[in-house]
This record gives structure tokens, sequence and C-alpha cells, in this order.
């Protein structure tokens, strides 16, 4: 689902497309609970450490080229010229975490969508649809 909304043609597509992708990724009962970028961040012994460094690695990368994405779309007037593009790429990064802690513990398919509703009430005012 990353990279299908990494193509959405317009920035609150993309957004969408990432964390109501992550609520179905996290729902589908064929996908292991959580997701291993989140949960290997969280724990782990010393042994363990250069999982939890390329588990960190990629996580930035991930945040890196939404914000890439998102500066292409404020560039092009898809994004406030007010709005962060790098803060807007946390922001998402953050939600599709959360989405994934809150799966791995029990939440039901219809509350991570309502969490990803309410995600997306903070995208900016007047990006496109």
């Amino acid at each position: 689902f990353i990279e299908t909304a990494l193509m959405a043609p317009s920035a609150r597509e993309l957004a969408e497309g990432l964390v109501y992708g992550a609520c179905a990724f996290h729902s589908d009962p064929n996908n292991p609970p959580g997701c291993l970028m989140v949960h290997g961040a969280l724990v782990g012994s010393q042994a363990s450490a250069p999982v939890r460094r390329e588990t960190s690695r990629r996580r930035e990368q991930l945040r890196e080229r939404i914000a890439e994405r998102l500066e292409r779309a404020q560039a092009e007037g898809d994004l406030p010229t007010d709005a962060d593009p790098v803060a807007l790429s946390g922001y998402l990064v953050a939600l599709l975490r959360g989405i994934a802690v809150e799966a791995a513990s029990g939440a039901r398919p219809d509350d991570l969508r309502r969490i990803a509703d309410m995600g997306m009430v903070a995208w900016p005012a007047g990006s496109t649809t």
C-alpha cells in the first residue's frame, strides 16, 4: 500500500492511501499483527542492536520519501505554501506507527478507520482532493 500511495496523483490521496492502506493491511488476518519496523524500534536486547539500526534506517527512509513527494506536491500547487512537507511527513509516519500499534493491541478494523479519519482532519486546508 505504501508504494501505491506514493504514486497517488495528489497529496491528500497520498495521505489517505497511507493511513487507510495501513488500516486495511493491519486488519487483514493474513498479515501478522503490527509492523516489524515499529516493533523493532520498541524493544530489543543489545544483541538485536543491528536490527534496530536497520529498522530505524528504513523508517527514516520512508519519512524522507514521503517528504520528497509532499515537497513536489507543494511545488505543483497541490499543498498550500504555508504547509510544512517535512512536518506533514513526520505526522503521517507517526499516524502509521500508531495504527500499527493499535492493530497489534487488538483494535478492530472500524476503530482503526476512525483513527485514520481523525488523522485526516488535520490535513492542510486548501489541499486538493
